[in-house]
């Protein structure tokens, strides 16, 4: 099975936060690849409010939000990243609430993979509580560091540099009925 098959069959998908930047950021094939999912598909799509922190860490100095249409434009796609969530389009999932719980197991992971940061070790705690209730949650990622923890924690993952065809993946979705016309 293609990535492209494996990721129309899923019913639940969880976006880490690079996933989300490109869909706000980025134009080009890799971006309409991941709108494609999020917003005419029928699967289900989850994230983390970590995420959202990203964002704003990341795109909060002027040089940065140069790039996105200055201050207005930031502000901006931080509202529509809010409102997805509101909406539900892409639904919340996160670790445990349990501190004790929430400790060990984040201390394990952040032990077991050095080469990726906190809050991709948030987003692996995230799907792994998540993954409780969805055994079929499919992480997909624009970090191979990730992707490849990700795979030894035994999520399905799915690393987006290795696709760039919105079009296929349209035809997938509509062969499983997940394609919502626009």
């Amino acid at each position: 099975m293609n990535e492209y098959e494996k990721i129309a069959q899923a019913n639940n998908i969880y976006l880490d936060a690079n996933v989300l930047f490109k869909t706000i950021l980025y134009e080009g094939k890799s971006s309409n690849l991941v709108n494609v999912l999020i917003y005419p598909s029928r699967i289900q799509m989850f994230s983390s409010y970590v995420a959202l922190g990203e964002w704003i860490g990341k795109y909060n100095r002027k040089n940065e939000q140069a790039t996105i249409g200055g201050a207005e434009g930031y502000l901006y796609q931080c509202r529509q990243l809010m409102n997805d969530f509101d909406v539900k389009k892409i639904k919340r999932a996160e670790p445990s609430k349990d501190k004790s719980q929430f400790i060990k197991c984040s201390k394990s992971l952040s032990d077991k993979y050095p080469k990726i940061g906190g809050a991709d070790i948030w987003h692996l705690l995230a799907v792994l509580e998540l993954k409780q209730n969805k055994p079929d949650i499919i992480m997909l990622t624009f970090d191979k560091n990730l992707k490849d923890a990700a795979l030894k924690e035994l999520i399905d993952a799915v690393y987006w540099h290795d696709l760039n065809e919105p079009e296929k993946m349209i035809e997938e979705l509509r062969c499983r009925n997940k394609w919502i016309k626009p």
